[in-house]
């Protein structure tokens, strides 16, 4: 079972993959929004993995974020995402991507936990 405080982390170097140039937009050479979205929701999983029990499976629903600072190419980031609440199957999370000593990204996640084998119910909420 999830409980609140429960922590997990996703570190990675901002590579050409991962700008908003090679997401479209071009001649945008810095981590794309999308990507630093997706390296909290990297993190968020790994805060949720441990508490599921066999069957069970972890799934996004809603998310506020805020893309604060732009990171180059090489830029080392940390996104850190800490379970808040637990309401029944729905888990309130804090996030924050980190790039060097300043805040990338935060904001907030909410994931439900259901039955694996239900996941398109449990997606379709």
């Amino acid at each position: 079972m999830t409980k609140p405080g429960a922590v997990g982390t996703y570190e990675v170097v901002v590579e050409d993959r991962h700008t908003a140039h090679a997401l479209g937009n071009d001649g945008v050479r810095v981590l794309a929004t999308p990507m630093l979205a997706h390296f909290c929701a990297l993190a968020a999983r790994r805060a949720l993995t441990p508490g599921l029990s066999e069957g069970e499976v972890a799934v996004p629903l809603r998310s506020t974020l805020a893309h604060l600072k732009a990171s180059p190419r090489g830029s080392r980031i940390e996104a850190t995402a800490r379970v808040t609440s637990v309401d029944g199957s729905e888990i309130g999370l804090a996030v924050e991507a980190r790039d060097g000593g300043e805040t990338a990204m935060t904001g907030t996640l909410t994931w439900t936990i259901g039955d694996r084998a239900a996941l398109p119910a449990v997606a379709g909420r």
